[in-house]
């Protein structure tokens, strides 16, 4: 959830998470813990694919070898 304020230079944005449990109670969860767990699994993602790529284009040895 965003809410926009307006500051001195103009208008400032604020994101907060808000969970909400099984009988409509809500938690604010803030915005430290969500924003660091969207970059851990983006960084996953991308050694996930960068590491793909690196396999894909290492040479393969030949089982056979020419003498």
């Amino acid at each position: 959830m965003w809410s926009p304020r307006r500051g001195g230079d103009g208008i400032s944005t604020n994101f907060a998470l808000y969970c909400v449990g099984d009988r409509g109670q809500t938690v604010d969860e803030g915005w430290l813990r969500p924003f660091l767990l969207i970059w851990a699994a983006y960084l996953v993602v991308v050694a996930v694919v960068f590491s793909a790529g690196r396999v894909a284009r290492r040479p393969h040895r030949n089982a056979d070898p020419e003498d």
